[in-house]
């Protein structure tokens, strides 16, 4: 058989079903590890918030990166193989007039598709509904609550000026992606410290980003709509973006403010247990300061930021570590690939075409030994035409080709390999053999055939 290693590859880095297929095996079992240890509560007590963004992080540059390396190995799967055949080779009816055949694989496409699109409109329109409600009772804030705002904002030393408005709305929460807007609402009063701890958790959610992390999950949802597991991590993401504020809020304050945050979090709870949220209002909202998320979510929450003074600190050598740990992990995730092998379904005559394999138009060739390649004779009785040949680079294939053929081989040297090239018909046998060489057996090239083949430097 070929050797792979020996093989040259002009791609350095591919994009297809498999590797979107892998992506989305990897991401579905990520989500489950992240699931666990987002729910362990002790467990991120002693390695620390920081290490779930971590995670997350590397989980979403894994999802949005389905790449195929020219380093990836390809794991031959007889039962990936059956089952990409069904979907993508099964005809299920033919469409008069044409060459074209509607398989699963064309319909599930569509049915993916128009998920996909649906579900980006509906958190649209979701969105647009809930912006428009948010906007229809807007005012203008108290003086006290601009000023508290104006006093936070000069904390972060940044001039990213956010707007502040008083709306009908349950608990203060953010809104906006390039433009952030604060919402606290009308008819409660805030004492200036309740206020610098609500501007304070908001204005972290709004410098950190949280809104485009949270989209981009979302993104994420509406491209596998169909997968249960993706709505479970936006869930997970939302308790991680707030427990990541919490922890960053509270390295601000000293531990009587932290009991004020945690109160101020606490009476905001309370009061949003009470009322109704508003169908469809949740969609527009990127942060809240103590909305429903969850009882689980909530009681998750309160315990780490009453305990949080209780919590290892860790060094930024730690988190380098963890980084460089779980950066190792998603590389792996990207040595090996799933290789679909159709041997139950006829893999030989698939990669054949729409001409049938037969011993009168085909035999296989071997050079060097153990090197298989398929020739196939196209032309007619006139000679015209053309011919096919192509490399087996897969033990299946040459089993098939030997047992369920029963192809004739004819085994030659280099000069009759180059013979057998000209005789079919080839323009230049010389260099079509030394592009054969190159590709699958560069070491028995010589120097003077490797230095004709390679491309001249500028």
């Amino acid at each position: 058989m070929f050797d792979d290693s020996h093989r040259l590859s002009f791609t350095v880095v591919v994009v297809d079903m498999r590797s979107i297929i892998m992506a989305i095996l990897w991401l579905s079992f990520l989500i489950l590890v992240f699931h666990f240890i987002r729910r362990q509560t002790r467990m991120i007590q002693n390695f620390g918030i920081a290490t779930l963004v971590i995670m997350l992080g590397l989980m979403l540059i894994r999802s949005f990166a389905p790449l195929n390396f020219a380093f990836t190995l390809n794991i031959p799967s007889t039962f990936y193989g059956n089952i990409n055949y069904f979907f993508s080779e099964y005809e299920l009816f033919h469409i008069p007039g044409t060459n074209f055949s509607i398989t699963p694989s064309n319909i599930l496409l569509v049915i993916w598709g128009v998920g996909t699109v649906v579900s980006l409109l509906l958190f649209f329109i979701r969105t647009r509904k809930a912006l428009k409600k948010f906007q229809s009772t807007v005012c203008e804030p108290l003086e006290q609550e601009q000023r508290v705002l104006d006093a936070v904002q000069k904390e972060f030393k940044k001039h990213r000026n956010v707007k502040l408005y008083r709306a009908m709305v349950i608990s203060p929460l953010t809104y906006g992606y390039f433009r952030s807007t604060i919402l606290i609402p009308i008819g409660k009063q805030y004492t200036e410290r309740e206020l610098y701890c609500v501007f304070l958790h908001e204005l972290t959610h709004h410098y950190h980003r949280d809104a485009w992390t949270k989209l981009l999950v979302q993104i994420l949802c509406s491209l596998l709509w169909w997968n249960p597991l993706v709505y479970l991590f936006q869930k997970d993401v939302t308790q991680t973006v707030e427990l990541h504020c919490d922890a960053s809020v509270c390295s601000k304050l000293t531990s009587i403010e932290q009991t004020d945050y945690l109160n101020a979090i606490t009476n905001t709870m309370k009061i949003s247990n009470r009322i109704v949220f508003p169908i469809g209002q949740k969609a527009g909202v990127v942060s809240g300061f103590a909305g429903d998320d969850g009882k689980e979510q909530m009681q998750q929450r309160l315990k780490i930021l009453s305990e949080i003074s209780l919590a290892p600190k860790h060094k930024k050598l730690y988190y380098f570590f963890v980084c460089l740990l779980m950066a190792a992990v998603i590389a792996l995730s990207y040595l090996f690939i799933f290789n679909p092998m159709q041997t139950q379904y006829g893999q030989l005559q698939e990669m054949a075409g729409n001409v049938a394999i037969t011993k009168e138009n085909s035999y296989l060739l071997e050079f060097p030994e153990g090197c298989y390649f398929l020739y196939q004779d196209l032309r007619d009785a006139d000679g015209e035409g053309t011919y096919s040949f192509a490399p087996l680079d897969d033990e299946n294939m040459v089993r098939q080709a030997l047992n369920d053929y029963q192809l004739e081989v004819r085994s030659v040297d280099k000069a009759g390999f180059i013979e057998f090239l000209a005789e079919a018909g080839s323009e230049d046998p010389q260099a079509e053999y030394i592009f054969w060489a190159y590709m699958y057996f560069p070491d028995l090239l010589t120097e003077e055939e490797l230095a004709a083949f390679r491309m001249p430097e500028n």
